[in-house]
Parts: structure tokens; C-alpha cells; sequence
């Protein structure tokens, strides 16, 4: 995780470069060509080690590569033909936070993310509800309110796709740590933590594994 911000944090810095020196246009041109060659790499790689797991896409970094919906659509359903599990990570920005917007924001992801998708498919997907404010700053959200995001999320996925909506599995991703974990993962509709920086810590990530497993759940 943190190899893959500094690359993003290089890459916004020769995008910057580029568009200062020779304009947006070709700055947009240099941004598409890495998205595409990480994309071939990471999938690439990500089949060849085995792992059947891919998240789609980090909102937090959405904002600086023109992510919209219709290309976290797009991403989906590739990472389905290929025989991957897409965590589809949804979640606003502080100003949508502030202004009451959470619901509305939310909802139009994932009704982006399951517009074009049959029920099978729906079933081999995973939702994270991650906040854009709360990604590494510390400032978790707190286990009733992430519940209550979680809830509306669950309800989208059901008006689509129907009952498989209560199998599919809803977790929740921003700042969790051994502190907030218990306060997360007791809340009936979180189906699990995903988890970031406290991975990185062993001893972290063991208290975090034991504490959903306790409430049967999963990271």
C-alpha cells in the first residue's frame, strides 16, 4: 500500500510537470498511458501471484486520475471476465460529508458499479464504504454512522440486484485501528474492516484479525 501511494504521489507530480510545460493536453495523454500500464501490471501480476482480490478503485486518489463512475463500471466488470473479486470501494469527500450529501454520493456509486451486472456476478463482489475523509487522517468514522452509510448501501445493491444484496459482503475501510475495530465491527450491517495503515503493524493486524473473527466476521 504505501509503494503504491508514492507512486501515485510521483505520478501527480510529473502530471503537474507535464501540464505546466506543455499543457493539460498532454499532461491528460501521460496520466491515461500510466493508468493503462499500472492497470496491465497490476492485473498482470495480481493472477500470476495467485491472489483473486482487486480494489476499485481508492477514492481518495480517484480525484487526481478523472476516475468517474462510468470507468469504475468499466473496471468492474474487467476484473469479473478476468476471474477477480473486485472490492468496490465507494465513500465522499469532506465537503459532500458536511453538506449532507453522504446518501446521495454513495448511492450513485454503487448504482454505477451494479448497473451492468447479473446477480451471479453481484455475488463475487465485495463493497468497502471508505471516506474519503477518513483514509489515513486518523478520523475514523464512527460505527453508527458507518452502519447507518452501510445500511443505504445495502438497499441500493438490493434495489438492482434484489435478495442477493443481503450475501454480498459490505465492509467498512478509513482509519481503523485496535481502537475503533470493536466499535466497527459490532454493528449488525458491517460485514467486516478493510483495512490500510494498521496493516502494516503485525501486532496491529493480529488484535484487528482477532476482533472480527470474534464477531465472526472478516478483514
Amino acid at each position: 500500500m504505501a509503494d503504491q501511494v508514492r507512486r501515485v504521489l510521483r505520478v501527480i507530480t510529473i502530471t503537474q510537470f507535464f501540464e505546466e510545460k506543455f499543457g493539460s493536453r498532454v499532461a491528460l495523454l501521460f496520466s491515461i498511458a500510466n493508468i493503462l500500464m499500472f492497470a496491465l501490471i497490476y492485473m498482470g501480476s495480481t493472477l500470476f501471484w495467485g491472489s483473486y482480490c482487486v480494489n476499485l478503485v481508492f477514492p481518495e486518489i480517484a480525484q487526481y486520475f478523472g476516475e468517474t463512475d462510468k470507468s469504475v463500471k468499466r473496471k468492474v466488470r474487467s476484473a469479473l471476465v478476468h476471474g477477480l473479486t473486485p472490492i468496490i470501494c465507494v465513500g465522499e469527500n469532506l465537503v459532500d460529508n458536511e453538506g449532507g450529501r453522504t446518501a446521495l454520493v454513495v448511492e450513485q456509486q454503487v448504482r454505477a458499479a451494479y448497473e451492468d451486472v447479473t446477480r451471479e456476478q453481484a455475488l463475487q463482489t465485495i463493497v468497502a464504504y471508505e471516506p474519503v475523509w477518513a483514509i489515513g487522517t486518523g478520523q475514523a468514522c464512527n460505527g453508527r454512522e458507518a452502519n447507518r452509510v452501510i445500511s443505504i448501501i445495502r438497499q441500493t445493491v438490493y434495489d438492482i440486484q434484489g435478495t442477493v444484496a443481503a450475501d454480498i459482503r459490505i465492509q467498512y475501510g478509513g482509519s481503523v485501528t485496535t481502537n475503533n475495530i470493536g466499535d466497527i465491527i459490532s454493528q449488525p450491517e458491517i460485514d467486516g474492516a478493510l483495512v490500510g495503515g494498521a496493516s502494516l503493524n503485525a501486532k496491529s493486524f493480529s488484535t484487528i484479525v482477532q476482533a472480527t473473527s470474534l464477531q465472526g466476521k472478516e478483514n
